[in-house]
């Protein structure tokens, strides 16, 4: 694909994930209820931002080649930005490491990744671990519902909450299956051409052989009778 299909993608990456981010804050705001607050730091910028960012990269994900490995594998951790912002903020490390408060921050894009490979990865073992661990993330957020904000699964607010914070994150993890699909086509295809190439050499082992049959069979040389002279 050209610079053009690149660009177009990006920017649609982009726009669906500052949707996603603005989704995201608004779980937020129903989960802390009355006492959610705004700001440029903390909304724009620790989370909007990186959503527009993870987004445009997921995009670009769709656009480039199997063979750009290197790139491809730097997409696929790029839900972390949404880490990296977070605790880019003053004291949200400190409230984690000792609260434990903020751990959403990283458990959000975990769950993304896991959830991506257990979609799209190549060692199948290892999709089903990732597997489990992303249905168990789905679960532990929906629980937030009724913990965080003390609302019930039963009555409509808790129920649109535990169901928008899901659908949330299986939509991050099927974004975040598309790099990892293109490097799963990629690592198929070089298996498909070294069974190509291993094939073409059998066969040309065989065609040598052949030939070598024939000519030997052609030249008419005598063979050796054993006793140190040629048969007449």
């Amino acid at each position: 694909m050209g610079t053009g299909a690149w660009t177009t993608r990006a920017l649609v990456g982009a726009v669906c994930g500052l949707a996603w981010a603005c989704a995201l804050r608004a779980y937020m705001a129903g989960l802390a209820g009355f006492g959610s607050t705004f700001s440029w730091s903390g909304t724009f910028f620790a989370i909007l931002a990186p959503g527009v960012l993870v987004g445009a990269m997921l995009g670009l994900a769709s656009a480039l080649s199997p063979r750009r490995r290197a790139t491809l594998r730097w997409i696929a951790a790029s839900p972390m930005l949404f880490a990296v912002f977070a605790f880019l903020l003053p004291g949200l490390l400190i409230s984690l490491v000792t609260t434990g408060i903020g751990g959403g921050a990283i458990g959000v894009p975990v769950a993304g990744i896991a959830g991506g490979y257990a979609l799209a990865g190549r060692r199948r073992w290892l999709r089903v671990i990732t597997g489990v661990l992303a249905v168990l993330m789905i679960a532990g957020v929906i629980a937030t519902v009724p913990t965080v904000a003390d609302e019930s699964l039963a009555v409509p607010r808790g129920a649109w909450l535990a169901t928008l914070v899901a659908t949330l994150l299986v939509v991050l993890m099927l974004a975040s299956a598309i790099p990892f699909r293109a490097l799963s086509r990629g690592d198929g295809r070089v298996q498909g051409s070294e069974s190509q190439v291993g094939g073409d050499s059998v066969v040309v082992e065989a065609a040598v052989a052949t030939d070598a049959v024939a000519s030997s069979a052609g030249s008419g040389t005598p063979e050796p009778n054993g006793l140190g002279s040629t048969s007449g």
